[in-house]
């Protein structure tokens, strides 16, 4: 008798542990299968995202590259030899078509999203050389663009797409954007002068651009910003 009852009891037992080990099975698989749903969602919450600032961010484009859309283009009728408006202080302005549409076929990508954040930054600042620390990252981001193009790895789209902001590419654009700016904010109305008495670097470096403005051998991109800082006209 005490043989059975042992032997009972341990049947129980085993089915009891199996009976348990199989609702903890059942209660993890349960559990994973939530945590990889919910990390699924979690992803797809995070790139549904990215689309929408993306899908904002080539609209805003969109709207400043057509002239019907761009109240400001109304304003500046005048326009130089160039084929640069002299007052258009958003990039967007000389979005053309072909670049909005290079945009719009381009991927999701790294490159795209930085391209976006400094489309957005030269709107604001009416530049594209990020010198702050808080858009460190984006600096980073735009010399290595000067320098990828100088290795020739930068494909037609991308260097298409940065030219209409106005990108510069030549050595120093760091530089001499703090330059221009410094100037830029001892400017009264339009009329911009620095004392070579007080800075005379400064001073010797406007007397330089204003010469190679004279002989035509200031880029595109650098007479577009200092006509739009009023300081060569």
């Amino acid at each position: 008798m005490p043989t059975t009852v042992l032997i009972t009891t341990q049947c129980v037992g085993s089915a009891s542990i199996a009976r348990i080990s199989a609702s903890f099975g059942a209660s993890c698989a349960r559990s994973l299968h939530s945590s990889r749903r919910n990390e699924i969602a979690g992803r797809s919450l995070v790139l549904n995202g990215a689309h929408r600032r993306e899908r904002t961010l080539v609209a805003k484009i969109s709207a400043s590259g057509h002239g019907h859309h761009a109240p400001h283009a109304e304003k500046v009728p005048h326009v130089k030899k160039s084929g640069l408006k002299k007052n258009s202080h958003t990039p967007g302005a000389h979005v053309t078509s072909e670049e909005e549409k290079l945009l719009r076929m381009m991927p999701l990508s790294g490159w795209k999203q930085n391209y976006l954040q400094l489309h957005a930054f030269s709107e604001e600042n009416g530049h594209c050389s990020p010198l702050d620390e808080n858009s460190r990252d984006l600096g980073a981001w735009v010399k290595e663009q000067r320098h990828n193009r100088h290795e020739n790895t930068l494909d037609h789209a991308q260097v298409v797409l940065l030219d209409s902001l106005r990108f510069d590419w030549e050595s120093g654009a760091a530089e001499w954007m703090q330059n221009a700016l410094r100037v830029k904010a001892l400017c009264v109305g339009e009329r911009c002068s620095v004392s070579r008495k007080e800075d005379p670097e400064l001073g010797q470096w406007l007397s330089e651009q204003r010469a190679a403005h004279r002989h035509n051998r200031l880029s595109k991109a650098r007479t577009a910003t200092l006509m739009d800082f009023h300081i060569i006209h």
